[in-house]
């Protein structure tokens, strides 16, 4: 999908993973071409003062205000590492 994007607007594609995608994406956060560029835990500059970070996966999500009860743990971690 990013490359077929990446081939019909010949721009350079930013991504973050999320909760679907391999993990390989979240742990070693290759780049799938130097146009095609992963930005799990890493900062981009777009211009002078001017950047974006990525953070991927997922947070725990909870049904109710306290935070007692679970509907699904964050990925790819289940606590704050």
């Amino acid at each position: 999908m990013l490359t077929t994007l990446q081939n019909l607007f010949q721009c350079k594609i930013l991504f973050i993973p999320g909760n679907h995608d391999p993990l390989v994406f979240l742990q070693n956060e290759p780049d799938i071409s130097p146009d095609i560029i992963n930005i799990h835990k890493k900062e981009f500059v777009l211009e002078v003062g001017l950047s974006i970070v990525g953070l991927g996966g997922s947070i725990p999500a909870y049904s109710d205000p306290e935070g007692k009860i679970l509907i699904w743990n964050g990925f790819p971690y289940k606590c704050e590492e």
